[in-house]
């Protein structure tokens, strides 16, 4: 690595050029004021997985992914790959999501016969794909960017994809319809992760906004002592999401359950994740990093001094 090279900060994110995750990676390093996005060097990664073992490995300081979708639900391979590689949560990110139909130049909408996106889009976009397009085949692709090059090298004009605007634009595909998504104001929710854990010491005094994965046992009122944790702490659980426990010689129907809170001090996520683990077969943490890392707070609070990079 060359002198200039290391003065880069290498990040990476699901998909390629033009991708919802991309859009989301570049809006988070523009709005971060302790790093310059100039100085960020990123690369598309083809899959989930890909980008936790990347990240893991430190081939990347710093990997973006989607976590849920407002109208769609959950990446369900996120949470599980939380769990699966040794990695932390830095800093999430809010971007509204405007899926476009688009197509190869000319074609028409009554002629496609197959739509590509990423599975939770068509999930996102279900209404207008029962109403305009019936007979469409549905074919998942791994991200929105590989859809748009399907349909673009393709000989075959009735392919379809649903992408971004930018997305269409830079493969050189005809946009026919904008706003197709169920909710016109869809959001996505990302995730940065790295190797390192967020440095809180060099935040200062600020809310922290935590998420641990726990396995309660199969134990009468275990659901309730857990909870119990935060209740007489006063602390208020802001998600919780469920994934199929996936052990060897475990029992089927078994769950890791995923928390979403809101703290004051790092001291009270250890003392929270030392009371679980009475009522918990595991109980770690994914990501403790401040609240005010994210876009919806760093628009208005631009003067506070964020994570360390």
């Amino acid at each position: 690595m060359t002198a200039q090279e290391s003065e880069y900060v290498k990040g990476c994110y699901l998909g390629g050029p033009g991708s919802f995750t991309e859009a989301a990676f570049d809006s988070f390093f523009f709005s971060h004021m302790s790093v310059d996005h100039q100085k960020v060097k990123k690369t598309g990664i083809q899959d989930i997985e890909q980008v936790f073992q990347a990240v893991e490995k430190n081939e990347y300081r710093f990997g973006c992914i989607p976590l849920e979708n407002s109208t769609s639900g959950l990446l369900e391979q996120t949470f599980d790959c939380l769990v699966k590689y040794k990695v932390n949560i830095v800093a999430d990110w809010v971007n509204k999501d405007d899926y476009c139909l688009c197509v190869s130049p000319g074609m028409k909408k009554e002629n496609i016969k197959t739509v590509r996106t990423h599975y939770n889009f068509f999930k996102a976009c279900g209404k207008f794909l029962k109403n305009s397009l019936p007979n469409a085949k549905k074919v998942i692709a791994t991200h929105t960017s590989e859809a748009a090059k399907i349909v673009m090298n393709s000989e075959d004009k009735t392919k379809a994809c649903i992408i971004s605007k930018n997305c269409a634009k830079l493969n050189k595909l005809e946009v026919l319809e904008t706003g197709i998504g169920d909710d016109l104001n869809s959001q996505t929710r990302y995730i940065l992760i790295s190797k390192t854990p967020c440095d809180l010491h060099s935040t200062g005094l600020c809310r922290l906004k935590c998420m641990i994965s726990l396995t309660m046992r199969n134990k009468a009122s275990s659901l309730f002592k857990c909870f119990s944790v935060f209740a007489f702490r006063d602390i208020n659980i802001d998600a919780l999401h469920s994934r199929p426990l996936l052990k060897n010689e475990e029992k089927h129907f078994q769950y890791r359950t995923f928390l979403e809170f809101q703290v004051d001090d790092e001291k009270e996520i250890e003392k929270i994740l030392n009371d679980l683990k009475n009522w918990c077969t595991n109980a770690d943490l994914c990501g403790a990093y401040p609240c005010h890392i994210t876009n919806t707070k760093a628009e208005i609070e631009s003067d506070i001094k964020t994570i360390t990079m």
